[in-house]
């Protein structure tokens, strides 16, 4: 059915002379309503609402689960069906058809949220199959990006674990030379624990402690909002794209490098799309006001070694974590990303030795109970023997 505005149309082309079959071709819409549009003259009626749907009296009980996150339309049947009302998928995909075409319009129209210099860092990572030593494998890409200068921070890891969060962040910081006001994420498990639509943000106690020893403030999007950290989203984008894009790497080490020149020689002199500025010309701007890193301590190294560290005790209850591996002439945190050969040792250059697998019987935790009663038994009749 056509609407107003393209019912104007046709007779805006109508009283220029066009005809039916140029008005069609122009539009696109097909012959025959233009046809009976015209017949019937500018003042015909549209057609009525119709009848009331079924789910017409529940409206506001389907707007009000859309906007708590329930966007799946067979969730919602079933929901239906769990109070007793039957109906059809088709007929809930009629009535959360409107909802959603306003909650993207909505998503789409979201402003950019500009910030001072020194306010606010957003990360995030990306994945992109690379590759490495001749063979295809997946990596996790890591980005920070300054909120005003839009300079970043890219580093390649093989996990998305929470240490990879950590480090990732103390070498942003690294980079930059100093420490944002705030730090802006998406709900990621390892930093998140709940995240309610329209309410705060739980983040993980691991991460939260991390927070509290740089003296940074976490901050999360709203669930189902990743528009609003768009810096980082659009710079993960730009990575994959302009930084990695259709190249092979000899080793880690090698693609460590090339991100480490990408960076400085690219990214930080480009002009960008949205400021129309160098991002290491708006830094100048931004660094002053970024609190200086100086001699501050590594948190992972606080947390492997808490008694050496002043101030920096775990909580109770909670274990130093084990150290990743050997340091790599970096003192904000270790070598292990989790980018190890098939067969490797985490930590180690050499192949793991053949025989069975598993970690050595030091590192395998608690014998289970009845091994441990036949081994005592044993060693009992040997000291009888």
């Amino acid at each position: 059915m056509l609407g107003e505005q393209a019912v104007r149309q046709i007779f805006t082309l109508r009283s220029l002379g066009w005809g039916m079959r140029r008005i069609s071709r122009e539009t696109g819409f097909d012959r025959n309503p233009v046809r009976a549009w015209i017949r019937k003259g500018a003042d015909r009626q549209f057609a009525g609402t119709g009848r009331p749907g079924v789910l017409a009296p529940f409206r506001e009980w389907i707007r009000s689960q859309f906007e708590a996150g329930v966007r799946n339309a067979d969730v919602v049947r079933q929901r239906f069906a769990a109070m007793g009302i039957t109906v059809s998928l088709r007929t809930v995909e009629r009535a959360l058809r409107p909802l959603r075409k306003d909650w993207e319009r909505a998503s789409k129209a979201t402003l950019r949220f500009e910030t001072p210099p020194g306010k606010q860092m957003q990360v995030d990572f990306g994945e992109k199959w690379l590759e490495i030593g001749g063979v295809q494998q997946k990596r996790y890409v890591f980005v920070a990006t300054l909120g005003y200068s839009r300079r970043c921070y890219v580093e390649a890891f093989g996990s998305l674990r929470q240490r990879d969060w950590i480090m990732g962040l103390e070498r942003a910081f690294q980079h930059f030379g100093g420490v944002p006001e705030e730090v802006l994420t998406d709900n990621a498990k390892p930093l998140v624990n709940a995240h309610p639509q329209g309410g705060k943000a739980v983040f993980h106690p691991e991460f939260e402690g991390f927070c509290r020893h740089w003296g940074v403030i976490p901050r999360a999007c709203q669930p189902y909002r990743a528009r609003t950290k768009g810096k980082v989203e659009n710079g993960v984008g730009y990575v994959k794209k302009n930084a990695l894009g259709g190249l092979a790497f000899a080793s880690d080490e090698t693609l460590d490098e090339h991100l480490a020149w990408w960076m400085l020689d690219v990214a930080d002199a480009r002009i960008h799309g949205t400021t129309h500025e160098r991002p290491i010309d708006r830094f100048e701007a931004e660094s002053p006001a970024l609190r200086p890193v100086l001699n501050h301590p590594s948190y992972l190294r606080a947390r492997l070694h808490p008694e050496g560290q002043h101030g920096l005790s775990h909580r109770r209850g909670q274990q130093p974590l084990q150290r990743p591996g050997p340091v790599r002439g970096r003192d904000f945190g270790y070598r292990d990303r989790g980018r190890h050969a098939p067969g490797a040792v985490p930590g180690s250059d050499r192949r793991r030795a053949p025989g069975p697998s598993g970690p050595p019987p030091s590192h395998r935790g608690p014998m289970p109970r009845h091994q441990f009663r036949g081994r005592a038994k044993g060693a009992g009749q040997a000291l009888r023997d």
